[in-house]
């Protein structure tokens, strides 16, 4: 598949998570699903930094932006870049871009170590990363292939 039919492709699956998303989130906040370990985060307003242990998860935004604090070393992910936390960690987090018109939406995917460990085993190393996966937490590119097994998940929810 050539990268400019992939691109669409991704635009499209966003666009389905989005939709996904906040037919379920009808207010903000974090909301469970049928599936324990499937979180949707919704919020209209930028936040202020929250400071909390993020346990080892993977984050899909749908819609808007966040940044991530772990030290002094800033990670933003949004639609086109996806977030990976291997261990629990002390960060800080804040949402930068989300209107009451266009929302941040966000899936949240919980894992147990030995499951973050092997995504990060065969996540593909030749993407560029921010981040270094040592620290417990990476940020790369978005892809079709991993938008395809999140939205079947999120359908199943359904």
């Amino acid at each position: 598949m050539g990268e400019k039919m992939m691109d669409n492709r991704v635009m499209e699956q966003q666009k389905e998570l989005a939709q996904r998303i906040e037919r379920f989130c009808d207010e903000d906040g974090v909301h469970s699903t049928a599936i324990s370990s499937l979180h949707f985060i919704r919020a209209s307003h930028k936040s202020e930094p929250i400071h909390s242990i993020h346990e080892p998860a993977l984050c899909i935004v749908a819609q808007g932006t966040k940044l991530v604090m772990l030290a002094q070393d800033g990670y933003q992910y949004d639609p086109v870049h996806y977030l990976v936390v291997s261990v629990d960690l002390p960060i800080s987090g804040e949402i930068i871009q989300a209107t009451p018109e266009s929302p941040y939406l966000c899936l949240r995917l919980d894992f147990d170590p030995k499951q973050i460990f092997d995504i990060i085993k065969e996540s593909d190393q030749t993407s560029s990363k921010k981040g270094d996966s040592r620290r417990g937490l990476f940020v790369s590119k978005t892809n079709s292939f991993l938008l395809d097994a999140v939205l079947r998940l999120v359908r199943l929810s359904e």
